[in-house]
């Protein structure tokens, strides 16, 4: 697919950006933690969904596809919430390879029952 400049307007939606960062704790585990970045500005180019299994129970994912002006900070592992929902960044490619806009892929996956066998 090719990649069409965004017009002008179209990065409309508002997503907080937060990068994720690992410590080491004083017993030797590591610690994970997301710092928010701030708001960037974002357009929402679509989603998909599903249901899947996870060991005993059923799941729905939902997938968002999102096109913001470049930047080198974000990576997969991250997060970005979008209207008050949290997706973490699965995948982010420089479209076209001239560092003006990034498309982010990003998921979310939340347990919708218990699967009985």
């Amino acid at each position: 697919m090719s990649f069409r400049t965004p017009t002008l307007g179209s990065l409309n939606q508002r997503v907080e950006l937060f990068v994720k960062s690992e410590t080491v704790d004083s017993s030797g585990g590591t610690v994970t933690n997301h710092h928010s970045l701030g708001l960037i500005w974002a357009k929402l180019d679509g989603h998909s969904g599903g249901l899947d299994d996870f060991a005993d129970a059923h799941a729905s994912s939902t997938t968002k596809r999102l096109t913001i002006r470049f930047r080198s900070d974000v990576k997969a592992g991250d997060r970005v919430v979008v209207g008050g929902e949290s997706f973490e960044v699965q995948s982010v490619d420089d479209p076209n390879g001239r560092r003006a806009y990034l498309i982010v892929t990003a998921v979310t996956t939340k347990a919708t029952g218990v699967r009985h066998v």
